[in-house]
């Protein structure tokens, strides 16, 4: 099993909607499931990956830069014999930038790549829109 969440602008819209946000994905990994979120909200600032970061109680040197609003971020929860973690792929995103492949993991060993671009176009594609941002 594993998540993938699109950050909306009320997601970004108060602190606790934030908090929700943050609360929901927490849920995710806490029960093992994989996890990969995209914020590409122009409109409002926040940074979701930092307050999930906060919300789990990890250190600083986790969470993105304050200014980072653009990003994508898998999580891969893991446990183990020397407790549990969380392993992280952080990629930072802007406007006009071709979007990643990221990993979405499905179990412990075993991920599978998430093309985003070819996500994205194909949505474009399907509602027929004439120019591709990107």
């Amino acid at each position: 099993m594993a998540a993938i969440e699109l950050i909306s602008p009320a997601n970004k819209d108060r602190s606790l909607r934030r908090q929700l946000f943050a609360a929901k994905c927490s849920t995710y990994l806490s029960r093992g499931i994989g996890l990969l979120i995209i914020d590409v909200v122009t409109s409002r600032q926040g940074n979701l990956h930092n307050e999930l970061m906060e919300l789990l109680g990890l250190e600083h040197v986790y969470q993105m830069a304050k200014q980072v609003s653009l990003y994508c971020v898998a999580y891969r929860p893991l446990s183990g014999s020397g407790g549990d973690c969380i392993e992280t792929w952080p990629v930072t995103l802007n406007v006009g930038q071709v979007l990643p492949t990221m990993p979405l993991s499905l179990e412990a060993g075993y991920c599978v790549p998430v093309d985003l671009d070819a996500a994205y176009v194909e949505a474009c594609n399907r509602r027929r829109l004439n120019e591709v941002v990107g």
